[in-house]
């Protein structure tokens, strides 16, 4: 669980609840209204509809913890508009392994990987191409929770985790609220992101480059954080020193660099 999650919730668990959780991380020694509190508090922080049940519960290490199911994964990805992509896939024969390694890329340039390893040794057919897929979604879903900061295990993990035993979520349809919609980027914001990824793009500006750049001119890490009027002002001065590198390469008879055209993040 990461800090992030900690305070959103300490803002909605009752005192008693949120010491119990921080204390024993074992939501077995919590009432059944209390982990209902936490499952929703959990759901709330991500961004989740509780009613699909995104989390389930897992016996582990005589432990009682939550682990993130399809639904919770497939959610993120469309809330958030995650990009998703399976970057490289290798089979390891020395050792029998098969690993996949996936890419998320969040609306704003925001890059996160992670990996997917599944056994493979000795498998054949269906049983070896199963075990591909599985490994794929694994780390599919490895990289979305990564990305979306939410420390704990996929489904499809725990059934190679020996000793541990999947528990059934019982949530009472009266104690969840209405979920809210997130609310929409307008088409203006759009497109001054967009303009300025292009503008970055064009600099040819390593990810670094870019985000030291706009936080030397801005004062803020992410373009997110920027309003519409200041977005506006940071893409006109990048335009600015575009129009001014081109005039000195021209001044000096030297041909325009080429770049490579790399993503940047934003």
């Amino acid at each position: 669980m990461t800090d992030k999650d900690l305070q959103a919730q300490a803002q909605r668990l009752a005192p008693e609840t949120m010491e119990r959780l921080i204390v024993g991380g074992d939501l077995s020694k919590l009432t059944p209204s209390q982990r209902v509190e936490v499952y929703l508090a959990r759901c709330d922080a991500a961004g989740l509809d509780p009613r699909t049940q995104p989390f389930a519960y897992l016996q582990l290490s005589g432990k009682l913890t939550l682990y993130a199911t399809k639904t919770a994964t497939d959610q993120l990805v469309a809330n958030r508009r995650l990009s998703v992509q399976i970057v490289d896939r290798r089979h390891l024969a020395d050792v029998g392994l098969y690993e996949a390694v996936c890419r998320v890329t969040h609306p704003d340039g925001r890059i996160c990987e992670d990996v997917g390893v599944v056994t493979i040794n000795g498998l054949r057919g269906d049983a070896a191409s199963n075990a591909i897929l599985k490994c794929i979604t694994k780390a599919k879903r490895r990289a979305v929770l990564s990305a979306c900061g939410l420390g704990m295990l996929d489904e499809t993990e725990t059934d190679s985790i020996p000793g541990a035993i999947v528990r059934p979520v019982t949530i009472d349809a009266g104690a969840v609220p209405e979920a809210q919609p997130r609310p929409a980027v307008s088409d203006v914001r759009k497109g001054l992101l967009t303009m300025l990824g292009n503008a970055w793009k064009d600099a040819g500006w390593l990810p670094q480059e870019a985000t030291d750049h706009l936080r030397q001119a801005t004062g803020k890490d992410r373009a997110s954080a920027l309003t519409d009027q200041e977005l506006s002002a940071y893409v006109q001065s990048l335009r600015e020193l575009a129009d001014q590198a081109k005039d000195a390469i021209q001044d000096d008879d030297i041909d325009q660099a080429e770049f490579d055209g790399d993503l940047v993040p934003f």
